[in-house]
C-alpha cells in the first residue's frame, strides 16, 4: 500500500510541475540529420502513439537545442527559437472553437468529450481539460481576465470558464449563441440566432441586458469602446457603428452606411481601432478607415466562412487570413503580401485563422464538417 501512495505523490509532483514550469522536449543524441518526407518516421524502436505528417523541409545549420515549450499565457513574445518552421495535425474529434495563446498552445472545443482542451500543436500534449454540459461551439477569449466564452450546441446558453481556477458558469439567453465578442472590464457582447445582441458579464457570470439589433455579424473596437454591426439581411447590406458605454449599457449610433456590394459578411477590428476589415461574398476583403467607413483604404485577398475575416497582429502591423488551401499575410499599411505558406487540406477550406498571443505563429483550422474532423495547421510568423 505505501508503493501505490508514494507512486501517486509522484505522478501529482510531476503534474505540478508540468502545469507551472516549461515543458522542455531533449532530443535523442546523437542527433541524425533528418530527412523528411512526406511522411514522419520515428528513428526509434519506440512505436509512434500518433501520425505528424510535416509539411516544411527543416534541416538543422548546427547544434539542435532542445524544443522549449513555454507557458500558454506569455509577455507578448513567442519562445520559437527551435521550433519547426510549419505543421499541420489531424484531430482525433471535431472541434467547436479555437483560441491560439502562446508557443504552440491553443484552447480547443472536443465536441466528442464535451470538453476544453489546453493543448499543444508542437509536443501534443495536454495541460488542462474543462468539462462542459454540452458540446462546445462558438468560443472569444479574454485574455486580460482568463475568461473563456463558449456557446452550448443544443441549448440558448454560454458557457464562461476561468481559465485561471477552472470555475465554469452558465449564461442563458431567449435563443441559442451564434457568436460572441470579447468587450471591456470582463464584459462580452453575444450574437444570439435572433440577431439580437446580448451583454454579459464575465466575471459575474450573468446578462446584464439584450439590445434589439438585426446584427448578422459584430465586432468590437476595446480601445475606443465602439461595437460594429453588419446587418446584411438587407441588400445592400448597412454597417453601423455604435460609442458603448460600458457603465451604463448605452449604444450611441455614429456611423451608418451602405456597403456598395450585394452582400458583405464578417468583420475584423485592428487593435488599434483605425481598421475595419470587412469580408465580402468573394475575395478581396476591404480595408475600411473606423473613422469615415464610406472611404476604402484598400484591400487584401482571402476569404474565410466564419464570424470573423481575418486576424491582426497586436501592434496592428499586419493581417491574417486564408486562401485556398493556404495561410496569407499582408502589411496593413501597404496591403502587400508578406507571408504565404501553402497547406495541403484538399477540398477542406479553413474556418478560422488566428496569430498566436506572442505574434511568432499562425494558425489556421479547417472543418469539422460531415465526416471530417478538426485539422491544425499553423507556421512561424514572419
Amino acid at each position: 500500500m505505501k508503493y501505490i501512495f508514494l507512486f501517486f505523490f509522484i505522478s501529482l509532483g510531476t503534474f505540478l510541475m508540468l502545469s507551472c514550469n516549461p515543458i522542455v522536449i531533449t532530443p535523442k543524441s546523437p542527433v541524425p540529420t533528418p530527412t523528411i518526407t512526406n511522411t514522419f518516421t520515428p528513428t526509434n524502436t519506440s512505436p509512434p502513439t500518433k501520425t505528424f505528417t510535416v509539411t516544411a523541409t527543416f534541416t538543422p545549420t548546427g547544434t539542435i537545442t532542445p524544443l522549449v515549450i513555454g507557458p500558454y499565457n506569455c509577455g507578448g513574445t513567442d519562445s520559437t527559437a527551435s521550433f519547426p518552421p510549419s505543421g499541420y495535425l489531424n484531430l482525433p474529434y471535431a472541434s467547436g472553437g479555437f483560441v491560439p495563446l502562446c508557443n504552440g498552445w491553443v484552447l480547443l472545443g472536443n465536441t466528442t468529450t464535451d470538453q476544453i482542451v489546453l493543448f499543444n500543436v508542437l509536443s501534443q500534449s495536454v495541460s488542462q481539460t474543462f468539462q462542459l454540459s454540452n458540446p462546445p461551439g462558438t468560443m472569444a477569449y479574454d485574455y486580460a481576465n482568463s475568461l473563456l466564452y463558449v456557446g452550448l450546441a443544443g441549448t440558448n446558453s454560454l458557457a464562461r470558464v476561468n481559465i485561471s481556477n477552472g470555475a465554469i458558469a452558465t449564461i442563458s439567453f431567449s435563443n441559442y449563441v451564434e457568436y460572441i465578442i470579447v468587450g471591456n472590464s470582463g464584459q462580452a457582447f453575444v450574437r444570439i440566432s435572433n440577431f439580437n445582441v446580448a451583454l454579459v458579464d464575465g466575471v459575474a457570470g450573468a446578462a446584464l441586458t439584450t439590445y434589439s439589433l438585426t446584427a448578422s455579424y459584430l465586432n468590437y473596437d476595446p480601445g475606443h469602446q465602439i461595437l460594429y454591426i453588419d446587418d446584411d439581411m438587407v441588400s445592400p447590406p448597412v454597417i453601423q457603428s455604435f460609442g458603448f458605454n460600458s457603465s451604463t449599457y448605452a449604444l450611441s449610433l455614429s456611423q451608418s452606411v451602405t456597403f456598395p456590394v450585394s452582400y458583405s459578411y464578417q468583420m475584423s477590428v485592428s487593435p488599434d481601432g483605425n481598421h475595419l476589415a470587412v469580408q465580402r461574398s468573394s475575395p478581396p476583403i476591404s480595408d475600411l478607415p473606423a473613422s469615415n467607413l464610406n472611404t476604402l483604404l484598400g484591400s487584401w485577398n482571402g476569404y474565410l466562412p466564419n464570424n470573423q475575416s481575418g486576424d491582426f497582429t497586436s501592434d496592428s502591423q499586419y493581417f491574417l487570413t486564408a486562401f485556398h488551401p493556404g495561410l496569407v499575410v499582408y502589411s496593413v499599411a501597404s496591403h502587400t503580401l508578406s507571408k504565404s505558406v501553402t497547406f495541403n487540406t484538399g477540398s477542406n477550406y479553413f474556418n478560422a485563422v488566428g496569430f498566436s498571443k506572442g505574434g511568432g505563429m499562425v494558425y489556421g483550422i479547417t472543418g469539422p464538417s460531415t465526416g471530417v474532423n478538426t485539422a491544425i495547421y499553423w507556421s512561424l510568423f514572419p
